[in-house]
């Protein structure tokens, strides 16, 4: 299972989800600053409110609307796992659709909505971050479709989402992972072997959960709009909180 999420860091060059981006050179960082998307970055899912999005642009029925949220609340309350919920979604809504349907809307909702639902707190320590010159990621388990444009318009230095596969004609075909909290942490591990970082010297910005390996392995957990589960572990272990 590593092979999947090894990062494939280079002296000027970096890979996100299988796309080269020219970066600065790579040796001069010393910290690495990791953010969740969904609940920590935006306030609320970004699938949710690209499909929100959609709905109004491309007259989606509700009834579509309404089982995109069942999805959703048995994901968050009655155990639905990520990859049952990635598999669910991805096979009724998105298998053999062009993928061009929803990137053609990305811009527009980059426009429309994005900026309206950015967690400002949180978006203050991305640019903190950033200004001490820090390695930043966003590492969501949402799909790398809707991950990507965020990213790029946040300006971070690097991305992953859970992988939708596309064939031949451009279609989605399948999953190529989910990026769940494990893999996260794994993403995190290979990072700060390729910088030559310590975990010691990196931060993480979660809301959730799952992302818990994630956060015990950093050397400064911070809890952003957390769960019930996760404010209480962070309450225990006296993390901070925004």
């Amino acid at each position: 299972m590593e092979k999947k999420y090894i990062i494939f860091l280079q002296k000027k060059s970096i890979r996100k989800n299988g796309k080269s981006v020219r970066r600065r050179g790579m040796s001069h960082f010393r910290r690495v600053t990791i953010f969740d998307l969904d609940r920590t970055l935006i306030r609320g899912n970004a699938s949710m409110l690209f499909f929100r999005y959609l709905q109004k642009r491309l007259d989606l029925s509700f009834g579509m609307m309404f089982a995109s949220l069942s999805y959703f609340f048995r994901h968050q309350y009655m155990n639905l796992s990520l990859n049952q919920l990635h598999s669910e979604v991805f096979q009724l809504y998105l298998h053999s659709r062009p993928k061009s349907l929803l990137t053609n809307n990305i811009p527009g909702f980059l426009k429309e909505l994005l900026p309206k639902t950015l967690y400002i707190p949180a978006i203050l320590q991305l640019r903190t971050a950033q200004q001490m010159g820090h390695y930043t990621l966003i590492l969501s388990n949402s799909p790398d479709f809707i991950v990507e444009p965020i990213a790029k318009y946040l300006k971070v230095d690097y991305w992953k989402g859970t992988q939708y596969m596309v064939d031949k004609e451009g279609c989605f075909d399948k999953i190529g992972f989910v990026l769940d909290g494990p893999a996260k942490a794994q993403v995190l591990r290979q990072v700060c072997r390729e910088l030559n970082i310590d975990r010691i010297d990196t931060t993480v910005y979660s809301d959730s959960i799952h992302d818990l390996e994630l956060l015990e392995i950093s050397g400064t957990p911070v809890v952003v709009n957390p769960d019930r589960k996760l404010r209480l572990i962070s309450e225990q272990k006296n993390w901070h909180v925004i």
